[in-house]
Formats: structure tokens, sequence, C-alpha cells
């Protein structure tokens, strides 16, 4: 049984991915991770690297939405069209390490 409950701590931290800070301690050797917070670490550790699967890798994106009833939905517009602006965009993406929305 106490092997069942080391696995199940050890397969819970392997599927997390809020926790990366392991990675930049040293107390962890490989885990899937956001590109974006690998980045950051790199930072802060040239020793961490990434690699990406030759098929098939995981792709997800952030969207931004306005609800159909929304009360501003013209002040949310502006603000998702202040987003799209390419200087605004290319500060976001450079500043979190990520695609902007």
């Amino acid at each position: 049984m106490e092997r069942y409950q080391q696995r199940t701590v050890v397969n819970r931290r392997f599927l997390r991915n809020d926790d990366t800070g392991g990675l930049g301690k040293g107390d962890t050797a490989a885990c899937f991770a956001r590109v974006g917070d690998l980045v950051r670490l790199q930072a802060d550790n040239a020793g961490i690297q990434y690699a990406m699967p030759d098929a098939s890798p995981t792709f997800s994106s952030d969207n931004l939405l306005v609800p159909r009833n929304a009360c501003h939905q013209r002040n949310a517009e502006r603000l998702i069209d202040h987003y799209h602006q390419p200087k605004v965009a290319a500060r976001l993406a450079a500043a979190i390490s990520y695609a902007g929305p």
C-alpha cells in the first residue's frame, strides 16, 4: 500500500502544470509544461531546456469573448481592438512569453 501511495503522489505532481518551480531548483528532471513558463525559467537558469514532440504536439489558445448580453459590449470590443494592434500585441507577447489573444 505504501508503494501505491508514493506512486499516486508522483502521478499527481506529474499531471499538474502549476508547479514548474522544481525545475529551477533542480528538484525536477522532466515535466510537461507550457513553453512560456519554461522561457521565463530559462532567464534564471540557462540549463533548463525543452523539446517539442515531432508528432501531435499539444496546442491551446486563449480567446477574448464578449457575452451576447454584455452591458458594456462596446467597451469590451474596444479593449479587444486595443490588444489586436500590432505594437500592443507584440509588447504583450514579449512580456508574457505566450501568443497574444
